[in-house]
């Protein structure tokens, strides 16, 4: 992971790191605009919003291909997976970070990833899972995305209700 963050450049947006990675994202020289989602800010880097994220806000500050490397862990970027993934996919230019301590959270992002592109890995650096998204070749439709928006909240409703019946 030390090397994906010194290896970062120009713009690069975080969502909720480590405060070790995120020491590591601060202190990079390469790195000249962090936006972080969800946390509060110091030094060089600036916080958009405080506690929740909002999505409409982020499709209004970042337009299409403007940051370079997304990052961030996976339990937070999950929260927000049905719209923060494509916004995130379709806003970045080079490669997106997701990090995780386990490999099956990233296989539940990994679903949603192969919507929109096939150029994607899980790979293990140290103890932590990476799942990298080259953000080359991202495909997105307006109608395409609705229809899997309406899937996904029918998916999350049944399983709400499965989830009550079984309780």
């Amino acid at each position: 992971m030390n090397s994906i963050i010194n290896g970062l450049s120009n713009n690069v947006v975080t969502l909720d790191l480590d405060n070790k990675y995120r020491d590591m994202v601060i202190n990079n020289k390469n790195i000249l605009n962090i936006f972080e989602l969800g946390g509060s800010g110091s030094g060089k880097s600036f916080s958009f919003f405080k506690k929740s994220l909002d999505v409409d806000k982020y499709n209004k500050y970042f337009k299409r291909k403007d940051i370079n490397y997304f990052i961030g862990e996976v339990s937070n970027v999950l929260k927000y997976k049905k719209t923060l993934v494509k916004d995130i996919l379709t806003t970045t230019c080079d490669k997106v970070y997701i990090y995780s301590k386990n490999k099956n959270s990233l296989q539940v992002l990994e679903h949603i990833v192969k919507r929109y592109t096939k150029d994607y890995e899980i790979k293990k650096i140290d103890r932590d899972y990476i799942l990298i998204i080259s953000c080359k070749k991202v495909r997105s439709n307006f109608l395409i995305n609705k229809l899997y928006y309406i899937k996904d909240m029918f998916t999350e409703f049944f399983d709400f209700i499965s989830n009550i019946l079984l309780k």
